[in-house]
């Protein structure tokens, strides 16, 4: 059974969250990705996906330098917000950057009406699972065959799902 998540408050908050809204935003949210995952993303695809109804998503944004740290991307479908894509730069892993910008963006997803969260995860990727249970996450189901690893092998994916506390 799921339970209501708990908003969370980063121990410190180090990122400047910004709404993307710009071109310049999907550049930076480009720029991220492909340092995160193998499939490649253009400034065509990333605008696309944010053309779809429903979308929208934050970029975490270094205070002192305005570089971008990482993204997180998500679509309401009624009042389910589906996360699409996060990611974190690899160097800024591991730091409480992935919980800021997850927390910035169920919060947005609970302005605009989100009463459940659902997403996918490789089954390998533990620290983000550790992440996503943080969040109130629980395993309900599986995508076999779901992504591609670098080495070209099929992994399976852990769909996750929490009730967002309102």
């Amino acid at each position: 059974m799921l339970s209501p998540q708990r908003p969370q408050t980063p121990r410190q908050t180090v990122l400047k969250i910004l709404s993307i809204k710009s071109i310049h935003h999907v550049e930076m949210v480009v720029g991220v990705y492909g340092q995160c995952f193998t499939s490649l993303a253009s400034n065509h695809s990333i605008r696309e996906m944010l053309r779809m109804p429903g979308v929208f998503g934050v970029i975490g944004a270094d205070r002192s330098s305005d570089e971008a740290v990482g993204f997180a991307i998500c679509r309401l479908v009624v009042d389910e917000a589906e996360i699409l894509s996060i990611g974190v730069r690899f160097e800024k892993r591991r730091l409480g950057r992935g919980r800021e910008l997850l927390s910035a963006l169920l919060a947005e997803a609970r302005m605009r009406g989100a009463s459940t969260a659902v997403l996918e995860v490789a089954e390998c990727n533990e620290p983000a699972q550790s992440l996503y249970r943080v969040f109130g996450f629980v395993r309900v189901g599986r995508r076999e065959d779901y992504y591609e690893s670098k080495e070209g092998r099929r992994i399976a994916a852990d769909i996750m799902r929490c009730m967002l506390h309102v």
